[in-house]
């Protein structure tokens, strides 16, 4: 497992990428966007509301430098974890299950890969039924 994700575990992750608002020390080249995320207080507001994902996302274009920083990091986690789901489901799939005659309990990739809970019940209450002419 640990030469899958090498290059997952080998990144460093610093204190202010996880709190930008933190006490920023030893960092010199990214030093002036951190201060001015430092004492920005609308990034504050930000960052307490939504935290440091969303934080990082709606801050990129006034922070250019720091988003790059910071880019990789907060893809790498989620899209690994993805893959994964969508490897695991195309797995299933194909196996020989896939081959059995359970059509509603083998699923549709499209739904495995999805966070959206299926609420069946409700959309055939939903559905209304043609009328006469």
């Amino acid at each position: 497992m640990s030469t899958r994700f090498k290059d997952i575990n080998d990144l460093i992750i610093t204190e202010w990428v996880l709190n930008p608002l933190a006490d920023i020390q030893n960092i010199q080249p990214l030093i002036q966007e951190l201060l001015d995320v430092k004492h920005n207080e609308e990034a504050k507001i930000v960052f307490k509301h939504n935290g440091y994902q969303l934080f990082c996302l709606k801050q990129k274009i006034r922070f250019p430098q720091l988003w790059k920083e910071v880019e990789l990091l907060i893809m790498a986690f989620p899209s690994t974890c993805l893959v994964e789901k969508g490897f695991s489901a195309v797995q299933q799939l194909l196996t020989k299950s896939r081959n059995k005659l359970e059509i509603c309990e083998r699923g549709d990739l499209r739904l495995m890969l999805t966070s959206i809970e299926l609420d069946i019940i409700s959309l055939a209450g939903k559905h209304q039924s043609q009328g006469s002419h």
